[in-house]
């Protein structure tokens, strides 16, 4: 999973350094021995201006499940901007009236 920043910079790579677990198991073919198979991970990652988040890759089948962003201390517009912006589609509505 790569996570870039707003800027287009690569802020940090998670390459599956820590499984979970693992959903199932898979017995060899020539010896009859168990495996673990089809690991899960985990991963948290604390940062600032997240511009988008890439998981997997050209040879890398990968499966999403639960995938949870938390927003904290995000910036809200100022209300001035709102109210401008109301404002604006407010008079284009009445310029279209007419």
């Amino acid at each position: 999973m790569y996570i870039y920043g707003t800027d287009g910079a690569l802020q940090a790579a998670v390459n599956g350094e820590s499984v979970g677990g693992y959903l199932g198991t898979y017995i060899d073919y020539w010896d009859g021995s168990e495996y673990d198979a089809f690991p899960w991970y985990q991963f948290t990652y604390s940062g600032s201006k997240i511009g988008r988040v890439v998981v997997g890759g050209e040879s890398e089948p990968t499966t999403i499940d639960r995938l949870t962003f938390t927003i904290e201390n995000a910036e809200v517009p100022a209300p001035e901007t709102v109210s401008l912006f109301a404002l604006m589609l407010a008079i284009l509505g009445l310029k279209r009236q007419r």
